[in-house]
């Protein structure tokens, strides 16, 4: 019996940098750009005087506004999208649309790349503003030199600005910025933005806490943006998180522990968004360099979520999750004496869903052959001989719901891809 028990709270604004963080590192090119984005839309609003709920909601589309991109695995090295603007924007609404609370979130990401001659002409007039910011702030962000000091800068993306003034971007945008260009320290938001992923309000709506079950239901995009980038794996979290799941619950886990270990299995290949597609996607054997790089993913989910206050347990679980028992593992090497049984229930539930779920160039193995693959990594002493057992003999109904939670997924894949690539590039009515 487990008795772990923990209560999780994690703060929201925590939880988007999660996603945020790792949509960061999906390209070197990147640096830091949803990061920027997101505490430049919060300021710009801050000074626009939207109210605290909107404040809010336009930092966390900042905070993800490319998510769309990331999940249609477009390709993110220009920053600029010239050729998918409203593709991925579209890809970033249906994304988050379905999750409680972030209705609004959702528009305004669906609306990022719309321009102003049209924003400016929709009924909600504070759902246009917001989409206007965050534009905006991308617009500044995409054109900024990684390599070259920022305040050197501002002047051109400041004149590129004002020719677009009215007709791609906000007005209001442009003259702001102009304020920020000429007092410079009002820009320094750019230099630290982890320090500045806040609103400007008293109320800080971004802090508030979430217990396990809220943190479920603001997961479920996350394992979609990781799982869709490649068609080899569209499924794959979904069915290692309820496989974990069930196996946890076997094992007596709290209610509280049950829920971390489905996050954890959501979670667990966050990395994987730091791997590039063609090595995901590589249909021969990868190069020793190759597999280094994508070995590299369980380091990468542990960075990700290393940091989160509430977290801790699921960070410890999803990183463990290629370890061994032996010390064979990675990225530590943890060996048995290093490895809860979370952690362990976790590789189990990894090694079962990758050998039992189609690929699209093998089946899934049978049940006798899935049994004879886990004894032998359990006579190998890589896997755990109690959790091996547990599954074995609940193997018919863990198996069955891992089907029907990668079959949902799949349907969920399916729809996406359908309502992303049949939608027209220019709304025929308004969605805000």
């Amino acid at each position: 019996m487990n008795t772990l028990g923990t209560v999780m709270q994690v703060k929201l604004i925590d939880l988007i940098g999660v996603l945020s963080r790792a949509l960061d590192l999906v390209s070197n090119t990147l640096g830091r750009h949803h990061a920027h984005v997101g505490c430049l839309s919060a300021r710009f609003a801050g000074h626009m005087g939207m109210s605290a709920e909107m404040q809010r909601d336009v930092l966390f589309a900042g905070m993800l506004h490319d998510a769309g991109a990331i999940a249609l695995h477009i390709s993110v090295e220009s920053l600029v999208f010239e050729k998918d603007l409203h593709t991925h924007a579209r890809a970033g609404e249906l994304l988050f649309s379905g999750c409680e609370g972030f209705e609004i979130i959702a528009r305004i990401i669906g609306e990022h790349h719309t321009p102003w001659r049209v924003l400016h002409q929709r009924e909600n007039a504070h759902l246009a503003q917001a989409a206007g910011i965050v534009n905006f702030a991308d617009f500044v962000d995409s054109r900024l030199d990684r390599s070259r000091p920022y305040a050197q800068q501002f002047a051109h993306i400041l004149e590129a600005a004002s020719r677009e003034s009215g007709v791609m971007l906000n007005p209001d945008c442009v003259s702001l910025f102009a304020a920020m260009v000429a007092e410079p320290s009002m820009l320094d938001v750019l230099f630290e933005p982890d320090k500045c992923l806040h609103t400007d309000t008293e109320e800080r709506l971004e802090q508030m806490t979430l217990n396990a079950y809220e943190v479920v239901g603001l997961c479920g995009p996350f394992a979609q943006v990781i799982d869709f980038r490649s068609r080899f794996t569209a499924t794959h979290s979904r069915g290692v998180a309820v496989v974990a799941q069930e196996l946890a619950r076997h094992f007596e886990f709290s209610v509280e522990d049950v829920h971390a270990m489905y996050i954890a299995g959501l979670l667990h290949d966050i990395g994987k968004l730091a791997v590039p597609n063609r090595l995901l996607e590589k249909s021969g054997a990868l190069e020793q360099d190759e597999f280094m790089t994508v070995r590299d993913h369980a380091r990468v989910s542990e960075y990700i979520l290393g940091d989160v206050d509430g977290l801790e347990q699921v960070c410890e679980w999803a990183s463990s999750h290629h370890e061994r028992l032996d010390g064979s593992g990675y990225p530590h090497g943890r060996d048995r004496t290093q490895l809860s049984l979370g952690a362990r229930i976790l590789q189990v539930a990894d090694v079962f869903t990758a050998i039992t779920e189609d690929r699209p160039y093998r089946k899934g193995m049978t049940g006798e052959q899935v049994v004879n693959v886990l004894t032998g990594l359990v006579g190998k002493g890589a896997l755990d001989e109690d959790v091996v057992a547990m599954l074995r003999q609940h193997m018919a109904g863990i198996n069955t719901t891992r089907f029907r939670e990668q079959q949902r997924a799949r349907e969920e894949f399916e729809e996406f891809s359908k309502a992303v690539h049949g939608m027209s590039p220019h709304r025929t009515t308004p969605a805000v």
